[in-house]
């Protein structure tokens, strides 16, 4: 059985079982690349609505800090008076 095994897969093939064997390769891959072609284009526009929207959203987000303004600052004051006081623990 292992004999029978080992001479199918070193079996050479002929000209022309090479040939249609060949031909039955380029069929089964031409009659996907439609289906490829399909998944390609799919995928190509889900990654372009998702950039767009991520380019969406970041506009959004610089027009809002645009809105707010520049941060404020806290006085001297009262950063002094945190700094000054020592920290405590809570009593219960």
């Amino acid at each position: 059985m292992i004999d029978e095994q080992s001479t199918e897969e070193n079996k050479e093939f002929s000209e022309a079982e090479y040939a249609e064997l060949r031909e039955k390769t380029l069929k089964f891959y031409k009659e996907r690349m439609s289906l490829l072609q399909a998944e390609f284009d799919y995928v190509s526009l889900q990654s372009n609505i998702s950039k767009a929207r991520a380019e969406g959203l970041m506009y959004e987000i610089k027009l809002a800090q645009l809105a707010a303004g520049p941060p404020e600052e806290k006085s001297q004051s009262e950063t002094s008076k945190k700094q000054d006081s020592p920290r405590s623990l809570k009593k219960h």
